[in-house]
């Protein structure tokens, strides 16, 4: 009897395991996709003022937002 109740301890912890191994990749992925979003924000944010299409007021105003 004893030995089951370990066995049924160990399995509970090999499930919180799992459980937050998934969320911890979620989190990652999820914040790996947002640095890609904010880096090609700020590129071509870079393009239009290297292009002259917007002020470097607006530059200013924009990058402050993208941050």
């Amino acid at each position: 009897m004893r030995g089951m109740g370990s066995m049924m301890f160990l399995g509970w912890i090999l499930i919180a395991v799992i459980v937050y191994s998934v969320f911890a990749h979620r989190n990652r992925t999820y914040v790996e996709r947002r640095n890609i979003y904010d880096d090609s924000a700020l590129r071509v944010l870079n393009e239009r003022y290297a292009s002259g299409e917007i002020s470097e007021e607006e530059y200013q105003k924009i990058r402050k937002n993208i941050s």
